[in-house]
């Protein structure tokens, strides 16, 4: 101690008690300070650790259901189990413009406070207490999400101070950009969008990279109130908020005052997602079955919408006619994935468009007839050569009405396969079902194919030719998409898969010569003209079918690269007016398979299998010229046969010395009808003989009748004939014969039918009727 330094005992006693209380005070002050140091680094550092995370923030906001197409685009999403549309997006996806945006509005210090903003809850405290009422909460950008993983807790005192601690927390273990990412993820924008992704598709069909400041600022003042701020309910109210946040973006980031004031001139420019806008029935088939997260389809987009515009189109030409809904399937025949599905006419139709027209079963029409014929060529019971006799009389039905005839109502007697496919004749495709064996042998084949039928073989009898039995749009597509492949057939998909070589279900060469047969304008030109929607600028296979008072019109064609379906008609089964395969869904087909083109396949088709020859024959007797002649050439045509099973060759026995073809008893009342324009080129090999005795020419004797209730306007009648130009006098014991024009009603049984002549002979034939 100084010794110029008073002793205490010298010092007066106030002035020695100042200096100790001064020493204690410092001494309590220093450890006030240092306690309270602690205290505020225990609670902001340490207290925050006992107070549990939300769980729900270590869950992801789980995506909604997406359908994509095969390009990545979407397709439709479906609504999460709560209701909400929601696609998450990385903070890399986010524009800069709407962080700022969101920010500004939210959190304008978010990058520089720990999870608590001081200042904002000072102020927040002021103006509540200058308001007497809570009018601000200043939760940070992280309490905010706290709460969002939460739910919706009370805002309680003790609420926002655990809220604050979690907030705290969360600081402490992620880094800022992970917690603005989750934040983003988990903002509701209102129209039950969740995330900005969601927001920006919904109300501007567009993608986040692609808003502009104004929408960028629009969708950021959304979640302080979706429903109040909505633009679509509310579009005063959304752009006030948006241009304060336009404001607060030049106040927190300094943006250009003249790119704000351009920002807040852009109209909202709002553009609605309808949730149905592109291939809706297709996301009906998927709805409630797709996994979390997106899936991705076949469907290309640029091809479904185009054919989407395609029907509307043609429906829109067609409304006089009363064609109301129309299905397209669209195939990629190589891997059997569908490129484009259309189930109707439009989906918002009242009359039925939800209805997916593509698995309802309608009547085919002729369109199973290429079936028919290739099942035939490839058990090799016909060939595109052999000669079905197209004749009255063959194949009749109880009802009463007239006889089943061709679209036209005409016969055309003996003719070649390819004439009778090509030209879509009925009673031929009956003959070559019925020299098949019946529906029984060709229903398994259809079968095979993945056809279904409801009822067994003889309910449909030989009227399943043209189309009695109903099947699906998809089903016969399927069925055509073998023929393309050759005879492979690979089931059709609307999920990306390896492909496979499909399963063999026909000889390539029975599918070749099918395909030759449709893709050939010229055979077709008797019945559909050289012009018609049918004929592409590339090779192409097509078939067309119209069931019975117009219900119903198709039409399906393929080449090696595409198949393309085409229904058209009414859900309600009411008649379209006068429209065929050709005048209705033809035009549709003749757009989108133009628009496709020929394929990467290229335009020329698979060259003949080695199981095929060409050959000369005469297409009025089905028979092979032994040498081709450069001759007659009406009757000599190239055909394609199978090189083991050739035609028989021709004989002079199968000519008059006219050069008429002679035909068999059969085509007695086809040869006298009067309606007939080739008659001049046959004669009746009995008949032309010089004294021919006189005969029945109809019935014939032995024949054999078939009453087949399901054919589409059939009869129970024939009439009756002779090879005399006299009158007879017919008589029957067991059927009855009208008087005045000699028809005969058939019924089932074994029948005499007698003919007195005028010199008093009888002529008998007799006959056998059977029903189906």
């Amino acid at each position: 101690m100084n010794s110029s330094e008073p002793t205490p005992a010298e010092l007066p006693k106030r002035t020695w008690l100042r200096r100790v209380l001064g020493f204690v005070t410092r001494r309590r002050l220093a450890k006030a300070a240092i306690g309270g140091t602690a205290l505020v680094v225990v609670g902001w550092f340490g207290l925050p650790w006992l107070v549990p995370l939300p769980e729900s923030l270590n869950d992801p906001s789980s995506p909604s259901p997406e359908l994509l197409a095969r390009d990545g685009s979407v397709l439709a999403t479906f609504s999460r189990p709560d209701l909400y549309r929601h696609r998450p997006v990385s903070l890399e996806e986010i524009p800069d413009h709407l962080v700022m945006a969101t920010l500004s509005a939210e959190d304008k210090r978010f990058r520089e406070h720990g999870g608590i903003d001081l200042l904002a809850n000072c102020r927040a405290i002021r103006d509540n207490l200058q308001a007497d009422e809570v009018v601000s909460g200043a939760s940070t950008l992280t309490q905010q999400l706290i709460k969002l993983a939460s739910g919706t807790p009370a805002r309680t005192l003790r609420n926002k101070a655990v809220e604050a601690l979690q907030a705290r927390h969360l600081e402490m273990l992620w880094d800022k950009d992970r917690i603005l990412e989750n934040y983003f993820n988990r903002l509701d924008y209102g129209s039950q969008r969740l995330g900005p992704d969601a927001a920006a598709r919904y109300y501007f069909q567009r993608p986040l990279d692609q808003l502009s400041l104004a929408q960028s600022a629009l969708l950021a003042g959304l979640p302080q109130a979706p429903s109040r701020h909505n633009p679509l309910r509310n579009p005063e109210q959304a752009l006030k908020r948006r241009n304060w946040v336009l404001d607060r973006m030049q106040i927190v980031f300094g943006l250009d005052p003249e790119e704000i004031e351009r920002a807040k001139d852009e109209p909202l420019d709002l553009r609605p997602v309808d949730e149905t806008s592109l291939a809706p029935h297709l996301a009906d088939l998927f709805r409630g079955k797709a996994p979390e997260g997106p899936l991705t389809t076949t469907i290309d987009p640029k091809i479904q919408a185009f054919a989407e515009r395609c029907v509307r189109q043609e429906l829109e030409r067609l409304a006089t006619n009363n064609a109301q809904q129309a299905a397209v399937l669209v195939i990629d025949n190589p891997t059997g994935e569908i490129l484009a599905l259309i189930g109707s006419g439009g989906y918002e139709n009242e009359n039925g468009g939800q209805i997916n027209g593509v698995f309802a079963p309608r009547s085919p029409g002729s369109t199973l007839k290429p079936l028919l014929y290739a099942c035939a060529f490839d058990r090799k019971q016909s060939w595109p050569g052999h000669i079905l006799p197209d004749i009255p009389d063959a194949f009749l039905s109880t009802d009463g009405s007239r006889a089943p005839r061709n679209y036209d109502l005409r016969y055309y007697g003996p003719v070649t396969a390819r004439f009778a496919l090509a030209n879509s004749l009925n009673v031929a495709a009956m003959q070559q079902l019925n020299e098949m064996g019946g529906a029984s042998a060709w229903m398994p084949f259809l079968q095979s194919l993945g056809m279904k039928f409801e009822q067994p073989a003889e309910h449909y009898g030989l009227g399943l030719a043209i189309g009695n039995a109903e099947m699906p749009l998809i089903a016969v597509a399927q069925a055509y998409q073998c023929l393309a492949n050759q005879g492979r057939l690979k089931t059709l998909t609307l999920q990306p898969q390896a492909p496979t070589p499909g399963e063999n279900k026909l000889s390539a060469g029975a599918a070749w010569m099918v395909g030759h047969i449709l893709r050939d304008p010229i055979a077709r030109a008797h019945a559909f003209g050289l012009n018609s929607p049918l004929r592409l600028d590339f090779p192409c296979a097509v078939k067309t079918g119209t069931s019975s008072d117009f219900r119903d019109n198709w039409c399906i064609g393929y080449t090696p690269q595409h198949t393309v379906a085409v229904w058209l008609g009414n859900f309600d089964n009411t008649p379209m007016h006068g429209i065929s395969g050709v005048s209705g869904a033809g035009p549709i087909f003749h757009e989108i398979m133009s628009q496709l083109g020929p394929g990467t396949t290229g335009t020329t088709w698979p060259a003949p299998p080695n199981s095929l020859t060409q050959l000369a024959i005469d297409p009025r007797t089905g028979k092979r010229y032994l040498t081709a002649t450069n001759g007659n050439q009406k009757n000599q045509k190239f055909e394609w046969a199978w090189s083991s099973a050739p035609p028989l060759p021709i004989q002079n026995a199968d000519y008059h010395a006219d050069g008429k073809v002679l035909l068999d008893d059969r085509y007695a009342g086809w040869l006298s009808d009067e309606s007939n324009a080739r008659a001049s080129q046959f004669a009746l090999a009995r008949d032309n003989r010089p004294g021919a005795p006189p005969r029945i020419t109809s019935p014939l004797n032995g024949a054999r009748y078939v009453l087949d209730p399901d054919i589409p306007g059939g009869t129970s009648k024939i009439t009756l004939k002779t090879n005399l130009t006299e009158s007879v006098q017919w008589s029957c014991e067991t059927l009855a014969i009208e008087p005045n024009s000699n028809a005969l009603h058939l019924k089932p049984g074994t029948h005499q039918i007698k003919a007195k002549l005028s010199n008093g002979t009888e002529l008998t034939s007799t006959i056998t009727v059977r029903a189906l």
